[in-house]
């Protein structure tokens, strides 16, 4: 969606690919430091080394430490928190989606 204009509290976007209009009086940031689904997330840290490293630093664990994508996989769940979707159309969709609030809220 593209913002086009403000006006107060109100916001107009639109969406560009039905070229429709919409107004909302409120938006919300959402900041994550990771967010996933549980079926993903093992894949997620071996696939992408920074992920890796920011989990690490997040849970005070070091990165040579032996088993560290199983140690990660169970802190997770301390701090984890889920959220869905309720406009979603299909139950794939509707599924929680899991995520880690930023380290600031940790």
């Amino acid at each position: 969606m593209t913002v086009f204009e403000g006006i107060g509290n109100f916001y107009l976007f639109m969406n560009t690919i039905e070229n429709r209009y919409y107004i909302f009086s409120s938006i919300y940031l959402v900041d994550h430091a990771w967010t996933f689904r549980p079926d993903q997330c093992r894949s997620q840290l071996t696939s992408y080394p920074q992920l890796l490293t920011r989990m690490a630093g997040l849970f005070d664990l070091a990165e040579d430490e032996p088993d560290l994508v199983d140690k990660i996989m169970d802190e997770k769940w301390k701090y984890a928190q889920t959220y869905s979707v309720g406009s979603a159309q299909t139950v794939k969709n509707k599924i929680a989606i899991t995520f880690l609030p930023p380290e600031i809220m940790l």
